[in-house]
């Protein structure tokens, strides 16, 4: 049995609806991560020295359970060893700071709970660096915000090309230039612009595009001077180039992080204005990749479920049911009134990959076959 839409219309008693929930304005990506694990040691010397190994062992764990959420699960299964020799074994290396919360001791191991905070920058650079971060595909679109330049845009052209290189020597990929043209349709940039991203979506999808990178360009004449070269009078001109850039999930169209980058250069011509954005991309790109590095491998969506004509019981045991399913990481009820519960549930991927796993979960089918239901 398998959902034909993204939205499930349920016939006879029992109505189930899939929908997405509003996404928030801005996110922000996290610089580290604390988690509580534990760790135990055996007393072979001492006490002490297995108490150290337990704190050891649990360091460990932090960080193994930390990477963990970096990495594809089958790469992570396939580079066991690299990962064990190269991050695991250098935990204290990624572990910021840690408090133990529990010690408990017996005659024969000491066992420990530890909270410990992971850095993520180091973690997920010594990740890319053994080529095993997700190679996420990167749609960078950039638009003029001068009013009266209308040549700002031949100016930006070095600055796009240098956030690319930077997103492609990095280990990431790049859309082709059709998907770019496409997402620069006057209809769909107008929206990108005012900041509805969801315009995009099927652009999007339809590309394999995971990121989207929405950078806004201004330059400016800072002066004019005039010098004497060797008897000829040249103009210097000093210009200043900056570059407003945005990171966009592109599945859930959530604002990642947002940030303004500047850039100067000192020159004749006219290649002074492109030198000084070309800066400031340089910056920007390095930026922007730091953040997608940080992104979670496997990207979760918080949908809505609206379940009616369910008694108050039934809509308890759901939960527990929904949490059975394949791909939901958390469930939280809602509300229950009229015969209506609601939940939000976080789960991989969008609403069509979860109306898959639930028609395939066996505890959902059960509880819903006992009101004889049918999926259309």
């Amino acid at each position: 049995m398998k959902f034909k839409i993204a939205s499930l219309l349920v016939a006879l008693s029992l109505n189930f609806v899939l929908y997405s929930s509003p996404v928030k304005a801005e996110g922000k990506i996290p610089e580290s991560t604390t988690i509580t694990v534990d760790g135990e040691s055996a007393i072979v010397e001492s006490q002490s020295t297995a108490e150290k190994n337990a704190i050891s062992e649990a360091l460990r764990s932090a960080v193994e359970s930390t990477t963990g959420v970096y990495l594809m699960s089958e790469t992570k299964v396939q580079n066991f060893q690299t990962l064990s020799d190269e991050i695991y074994t250098k935990a204290n290396g990624f572990v910021s700071e840690y408090d133990v919360i529990s010690k408990s001791v017996t005659k024969d191991s000491v066992k420990v709970k530890i909270r410990a905070k992971v850095s993520l920058e180091p973690l997920v650079d010594s990740l890319k660096k053994l080529g095993l971060l997700r190679k996420w595909t990167i749609a960078v679109i950039m638009t003029s915000g001068d009013i009266n330049n209308a040549t700002t845009n031949n100016y930006s052209d070095s600055a796009l090309t240098e956030i690319n290189e930077i997103i492609l020597d990095n280990g990431f990929r790049v859309v082709d230039q059709d998907v770019v043209a496409s997402l620069e349709a006057p209809d769909i940039l107008k929206q990108i612009n005012s900041g509805n991203y969801l315009a995009a979506s099927k652009i999007l999808k339809d590309s394999g595009v995971d990121i989207l990178v929405v950078a806004k360009t201004y330059t400016e004449e800072i002066a004019n001077n005039p010098v004497d070269a060797y008897g000829v009078n040249v103009t210097l001109t000093s210009a200043k180039g900056r570059i407003e850039a945005k990171l966009v999930r592109a599945d859930t169209a959530e604002l990642l992080a947002t940030k303004s980058f500047e850039g100067k250069s000192v020159g004749a011509g006219n290649g002074v204005r492109a030198q000084a954005l070309k800066e400031g991309a340089n910056t920007a790109g390095t930026y922007l990749v730091s953040q997608i590095m940080k992104l979670p491998a496997s990207t979760s969506s918080y949908i809505q479920l609206s379940v009616k004509n369910i008694s108050f019981a039934k809509a308890k045991e759901m939960v527990g049911v929904l949490k059975s399913v394949k791909g939901i990481r958390k469930v939280t009820s809602r509300g229950y009134r009229n015969n209506e519960a609601i939940y939000e549930v976080e789960s991989d991927g969008d609403v069509n990959l979860l109306a898959d796993n639930l028609s395939e979960n066996a505890k959902f089918s059960a509880i819903c076959a006992d009101y004889g239901i049918k999926f259309i």
